[in-house]
Order: structure tokens, then C-alpha cells, then sequence
């Protein structure tokens, strides 16, 4: 019942998370990069938000656990390195190969102009690549002062990527340098201002209230009172399906509700979703029907992120060479013959392109960053004659 169950509770709303992000952004196989009318009234872009908290909560357990539960002392770079190398090799290897084949596919593979302009392209993909694409969405939809790619095709989601890595490289130093007694009150504190505040402008697109709250939960999670906490009555198969139409609702709705402060309920929201998830005793998963399903979309959550808007164009690309795409207006939408069959192509090459990036990037480089990260970890250990002592036990 320990992390083995638990990972099994948070791959599930990981695969809620990309689920919605990709259904936010099928206009791209309909030619549009518009959202529709349907995301007024429910906001699929809220899987975004889903997917910082489970961030927050997997990489402080995860941290933690390599320390035997509690968090560590001593030197930052001792600490520090082995993790950036872990996220290194993680995270980059991938999002690199997929922002070089956007490039390549809107210089070679564009005869229907779907992958966007090669100039504007080049701006997103430049800043994913140097980890500030957050800071070019600002520049770009709030500041003026640059261009984005229409809609973001096909790089755009690489905005939360480099968040997600700002948050990485800060995430070591607070933990280590941060005065133990001080650490659950500073991050009560960034996640409360946040949260009480609408992000607008600059703090849109460098918010970190997702992150803070999933590690309050982490750190939260290996204090001996929190297995009281657990919601027992999710036992039941009915409360089950309750909360997981409850919650996946809420998180759909409330950004465009009119309520007192949308944005942090709905960070609150995502909160609790990764709260119920955290005791891996099945509370977040409302059926086991489709588990096999489920768990290909949450174990593969990263590679679908990072190649899905190359999918989708890629579908357009090859209908559109064949003659069979058709160009619909959103106000027929629902008389378009043309719609099943791109959904169809677009599903084919979503698969491929996730497999083959799945099995032959991601999961062998992040297997060589924690052997990279274990020697240099060695070499500090040899160095210093000794481990780093853990500090005391959060609580």
C-alpha cells in the first residue's frame, strides 16, 4: 500500500490532466487555433493547473525520500546537483528532440502552412529551449513587445515547462537553505498571497501556487498524524464517482465562474484532487474498469504534453496532402463529416509519436540521469567520507 499504490492514485490524475489538456486543444486538427465556445463556460486548460500540483507533491516525495523521509541539511551543492541532474536528463532530452522536429516539420513539412510560420516558430521554440518560454507568453500576449506562433502551434505548451523548471532549480535551495521551523510557514505564505490574488500580466505566466500547495502536501504527507487524515468514506465505490465528477467539474468550472477569487479555488481544488490521490489506497480512481486505459495516459502524460500539437498538425498535414481534409467553421461544427476521420488520423499519429518518444527518449535518459546523478552523489560521498545527515522529521 506504500508509494507503489500511491504512484498508481497519481498517475490517474495525471492522465485527468493531460486528457484535459488535449481535448483544450483539438481546434488545431480543425484548422483553428481559436478555443471554442464550449471552454466559456468549461475551461479544459485547467489540466495544466492539475498537473503543477501533482509537480509539487510527486518531486517532494520523491526528494524526501531519497533522504529517508525528512528533509536534508548540508551542502546546497551536494544536495542540489543530483537533483538537477535527475530533472536534467528528465525533462530535457525529450522536450529538445520534439522542439527540433516543430522546426523541422514547419521548414520541410508545411506545404498546408498547418505547423504556422518558421520565423514565429522559431521565437517559441528558441525560448523553450533556453527555458524562459513563460517570460516570451508574457512578452508576447500581454507586453507586445515580440510574437508568439498563432495559437501556439505548434511549441506553446512549452510555457509551462520552463515554469515547471524555474520551479525546479529553486526547489532544491528553499528546501536545504530554508530554516527548518520557517519552511512550512514561508511556503503557507507564497501559496496564501497567490492564491488570494488574480494572476494577471507577469504572475499568469510565473505562478507557482500549484507547486507550493502540492509540496505543503508532500511534506505534509510524511508526518505520522496525516494517515488520519485519509477520506475512508472513498471506499465506497459511490463516493468514489461522487468526487471524481465533483472534482472533475469544479476544476472546469471554476475558472470561468464568477465566484470570489476563480483562480485560487481552483488551485485549491486541484490541492484536494492530489490530497485524496496522496494516500494510494485507490480513493481518486472511481472505477478499475479501464485501469490499463488510464495508466498509459498518466505514465506517458509527458510525452503526450510534448508532442501532441505536432500530432494534431501532422494529422492536418497528411489529410490536407490527400485531399480529404476539410475546412470547417465552428458554427457547423456538428454536421462536418470530416471531423471523425481527422480525429481518427490524429489519434494514429499521437500514438506513434508518443511511443516511440516514450520508450526510446524519455524513459532510457531518465534511467542514465539517475545513474549520472548516483555517480556524482558517489563522488561527493567519497569526498566528504560520509552521507549527508538528515534533518529532523518535518513535525
Amino acid at each position: 500500500m506504500g508509494r507503489e499504490k500511491r504512484l498508481v492514485d497519481i498517475e490517474f490524475l495525471r492522465a485527468v490532466a493531460i486528457l484535459y489538456t488535449l481535448a483544450a486543444h483539438l481546434p488545431v486538427i480543425m484548422m483553428g487555433s481559436q478555443i471554442t465556445a464550449f471552454e466559456g463556460h468549461f475551461y479544459l486548460g485547467s489540466g495544466v493547473d492539475l498537473f503543477f500540483v501533482i509537480s509539487g507533491f510527486v518531486i517532494t516525495r520523491s526528494f524526501l525520500a531519497h533522504f529517508g523521509g525528512a528533509v536534508p541539511h548540508g551542502n546546497l551543492l551536494q544536495i542540489a546537483l543530483p537533483f538537477w541532474t535527475r530533472r536534467l536528463f528528465r525533462i530535457f532530452p525529450a522536450a529538445w528532440f520534439w522542439l527540433g522536429a516543430s522546426l523541422f516539420a514547419v521548414a520541410f513539412l508545411n506545404r498546408s502552412g498547418n505547423f504556422g510560420v518558421l520565423r514565429d516558430v522559431w521565437g517559441d521554440a528558441r525560448a523553450g529551449f533556453l527555458q524562459f518560454a513563460n517570460l516570451h507568453m508574457w512578452q508576447c500576449y500581454d507586453l507586445k513587445t515580440a510574437v508568439c506562433a498563432n495559437g501556439g502551434v505548434p511549441d506553446g505548451q512549452y510555457w509551462t515547462l520552463s515554469l515547471e523548471e524555474q520551479f525546479y532549480l529553486l526547489f532544491p535551495i528553499v528546501m536545504v537553505l530554508t530554516p527548518r521551523r520557517a519552511l512550512v510557514w514561508v511556503l503557507l505564505g507564497v501559496a496564501a498571497v497567490q492564491i488570494l490574488s488574480a494572476p494577471t500580466g507577469f504572475w499568469l505566466w510565473f505562478r507557482s501556487d500549484g507547486f507550493v500547495v502540492g509540496v505543503l502536501l508532500g511534506l505534509a504527507s510524511e508526518h505520522p498524524f496525516y494517515s488520519r487524515l485519509a477520506p475512508a468514506f472513498l471506499a465506497d465505490r459511490r463516493a468514489r464517482w461522487a468526487a471524481f465528477v465533483v472534482l472533475g467539474f469544479a476544476i472546469g468550472w471554476l475558472p470561468t465562474s464568477s465566484i470570489w477569487l476563480p483562480h485560487g479555488m481552483l488551485t485549491l481544488a486541484c490541492g484536494l484532487w492530489v490530497f485524496i490521490a496522496s494516500f494510494g489506497k485507490g480513493y481518486a480512481i472511481p472505477t478499475h474498469a479501464l485501469h490499463s486505459i488510464w495508466m498509459w495516459f498518466g505514465s506517458r502524460s509527458y510525452s503526450l504534453y510534448l508532442c501532441h500539437f505536432c500530432a494534431y498538425c501532422a494529422a492536418n498535414e497528411f489529410l490536407f496532402r490527400i485531399g480529404w481534409l476539410y475546412y470547417p467553421s465552428f458554427e457547423n461544427i456538428r454536421t462536418l463529416p470530416g471531423i471523425p476521420h481527422t480525429l481518427f488520423v490524429a489519434g494514429c499519429f499521437l500514438y506513434v509519436f508518443t511511443e516511440a518518444t516514450y520508450r526510446l527518449i524519455e524513459t532510457p535518459l531518465r534511467r542514465r540521469g539517475y545513474h549520472v546523478a548516483a555517480l556524482i552523489e558517489g563522488h561527493f560521498a567519497d569526498t566528504t567520507m560520509g552521507k549527508l545527515a538528515p534533518a529532523r522529521r518535518m513535525g
